[in-house]
């Protein structure tokens, strides 16, 4: 039951979230024990992306709490029973860190990605359980490389690259397998290790990275890959397709990292498809995307182009200087909007008689940075973005920045 409820809520939550959620209640109702069980945990699980996918911050991770909760308290008569409550536990944990770095909750976020990564090493000892070990150690060192690197810890978030990297890697000659399905068990994991690797510079290896992440969420979507059992804790299909989105950026974005503004439009734009598959068009999860294409389109003279992409996005995001950031609904991280408000103001400041726009969305942009947090606050504007006047060839261009889909946020390039 809970696997035809749960394909129902991902096939159909678009059109009534609302209903979804009752839906999800509903298959709550039935289980024998609501806060305890493997069905119980990926109900609360379900329920967690759906509030996640509506920008319910706080329902959401407490949904997530739910899950964890109901899989260590679940009842095991058998060693797979074991091992499914721990991939269950370790799925509720990395829901929760997601939405924690939505948020700017970091320190929550690295607390939790830890105390996750502590659990996969603990765990997965029963025999037969090899192979879900090693996704879980690849799956918890990626993300807490992504807390990292969201918090501008980029030295530690390479150690921890290295070690999901080392272990993505390694092939166990007794258990050989195709690339494409093993990288089908860790594609988030593959594209939040190539994101690190973008920010250090390593442009081929990251593209490498994200092409693997691409084509294993796409082996895991296709019709010939095995899907769950009833009690395992897999990506939904809206988790699957939003790496998928981040991983075909990928190639965009390290085009942009070395200015190839012409390279950077198609992967991007396929981006933008991709994300707008997950659940719905038009939707927050796009908008650090449309912002990255914003700038190839800018960059490239078409300047009408990157303004409607950058008055949708504001829309999306309900952004409007004449009402300042505080009216403003959280649908993403800061560090989105910020981007945004600047980029456009960049935009503006091209453009003749703008001049009361440009001062109004760099007014914005600098209400916004201002109250991010300490580790984001430090890096200026200017040195991320470029000066206001760049697209005019005035001034340091910036380092620029690389989005992420799954957690609507803008992640640093290194010093």
């Amino acid at each position: 039951m809970v696997d035809d409820l749960l394909q129902y809520v991902f096939s159909s939550a678009a059109s009534s979230q609302d209903q979804a959620i009752d839906i999800i209640k509903s298959g709550l109702g039935c289980q024998p024990d609501a806060e305890s069980g493997p069905g119980s945990a990926r109900l609360h699980l379900g329920m967690a992306e759906v509030e996640r996918d509506r920008s319910n911050w706080a329902a959401a991770v407490d949904s997530a709490a739910a899950a964890s909760k109901a899989a260590r308290a679940a009842e095991h008569e058998s060693a797979e029973a074991v091992v499914a409550s721990s991939q269950l536990e370790l799925a509720a944990y990395a829901s929760g860190t997601l939405s924690y770095l939505t948020q700017g909750s970091d320190y929550e976020a690295l607390d939790l990605s830890q105390h996750a990564l502590d659990i996969a090493h603990q765990s997965f000892h029963q025999h037969g359980a090899e192979q879900q070990r090693w996704a879980a150690m690849v799956e918890g060192n990626a993300m807490l490389c992504l807390v990292q690197h969201a918090r501008g810890d980029l030295n530690a978030a390479s150690t921890s690259a290295d070690v999901a990297q080392a272990l993505a890697d390694h092939m166990d000659p007794g258990r050989a397998s195709s690339g494409a399905h093993r990288d089908a068990a860790i594609p988030a994991a593959l594209q939040r290790v190539g994101a690190l690797r973008l920010a250090m510079g390593n442009y081929e290896e990251a593209t490498s990275l994200f092409n693997r992440a691409a084509a294993g969420v796409k082996h895991a979507l296709s019709a010939d890959s095995a899907r769950s059992a009833s009690m395992r804790a897999e990506p939904s299909p809206w988790a699957l397709r939003e790496t998928l989105a981040s991983a075909c950026s990928g190639a965009g974005q390290a085009s942009l990292g070395q200015k190839q503004w012409e390279a950077a439009e198609e992967p991007l734009s396929e981006a933008v498809s991709e994300a707008d598959r997950v659940t719905s068009e038009k939707h927050p999860r796009t908008v650090p995307l449309l912002v990255q294409l914003g700038v190839v389109f800018a960059r490239t003279s078409r300047v009408t182009i990157a303004e409607g992409l950058y008055r949708q996005a504001a829309r999306m995001l309900q952004l409007d200087p004449a009402k300042g950031y505080a009216a403003a609904h959280p649908k993403v991280h800061p560090s989105v909007a910020a981007a945004l408000a600047w980029r456009y103001a960049q935009l503006l400041a091209a453009l003749p008689k703008r001049n009361t726009e440009t001062e109004a969305w760099e007014g914005l942009a600098r209400e916004i940075q201002s109250g991010e947090n300490e580790e984001q606050s430090e890096h200026c504007l200017e040195e991320i973005y470029g000066e206001l006047h760049s697209l005019q060839g005035k001034g340091m261009p910036g380092k620029g920045d690389i989005c992420d889909v799954s957690t609507r946020r803008m992640l640093q390039y290194a010093p």
